[in-house]
């Protein structure tokens, strides 16, 4: 069983109450959370490096994205 790192998840949570902070205020507010949000971003970036050297991270794969326009000719063609 692997061992619940603590100290990341706190960071994580704090990443992400910034995010959400910058995200859901008023435009007046918005550059004091965005900083907050990059000091926070920064944090989390150091600690995982620190701690986790040898972890891979995959990059995600994308699917093909289907315009709304193709959408309509596939129904449109059912709908006769």
């Amino acid at each position: 069983m692997e061992k619940l790192d603590y100290q990341l998840m706190k960071l994580g949570n704090k990443l992400d109450y910034w995010r959400w902070k910058y995200e859901a205020s008023h435009p007046f507010f918005k550059s004091e959370y965005f900083v907050m949000y990059e000091k926070a971003k920064v944090e989390y970036a150091e600690y995982f490096r620190a701690n986790y050297p040898n972890a891979k991270i995959e990059p995600k794969e994308f699917k093909k994205e289907i315009r709304m326009s193709d959408w309509t000719e596939v129904f449109e063609e059912y709908a006769d």
